[in-house]
């Protein structure tokens, strides 16, 4: 790794490190790569990305990168190679949009998705033939399946 990477990399740690979000995970760098891409792929918005997704996708990416134990979520290149879209796997709300307010429904929505995720993944990279696979950002389909951003370490 060159010191440039390095430099970046603890720069981007230390930016996340602020929030308070990185403080149960097991790897604080990769999530805060992690969250680094999600809120990169946030701001340049896909049209097909609603903005209930925006608001708990970091909440999302914190619960799976904190959660990851075998798996390692690595967020290395900040690039977009390739998409996989869990099918089985879908962001679902009792309602059209939760009331901004209502984070306990939020909190639920998003621990229900990033249980399942942290699984999917574990499995995406199990059958890559890899025991890590770096996870950049997440995305949703408009049938509210989730999609991730990866590649293959």
């Amino acid at each position: 790794m060159s010191f440039k990477t390095w430099a970046t990399t603890k720069e981007i740690k230390d930016k996340w490190d602020h929030t308070g979000l990185l403080e149960s995970a097991i790897d604080k760098t990769a999530t805060a790569m992690l969250l680094e891409g999600q809120r990169i792929y946030n701001e340049k918005g896909a049209n097909n990305t609603s903005a209930q997704f925006k608001r708990v996708s970091i909440p999302l990416a914190v619960r799976v990168g904190t959660g990851m134990t075998e798996t390692a979520l690595l967020g290395s290149a900040l690039e977009l190679p390739n998409w996989y879209t869990f099918k089985d796997i879908k962001l679902v709300f009792e309602q059209d949009s939760i009331d901004e307010h209502d984070l306990d429904a939020e909190a639920k929505v998003v621990a229900e998705v990033a249980g399942k995720l942290s699984e999917a993944v574990s499995g995406l990279a199990k059958s890559k033939g890899s025991n890590y696979v770096a996870v950049h950002c997440l995305s949703i389909n408009p049938d509210n399946t989730i999609k991730v951003n990866y590649s293959v370490d």
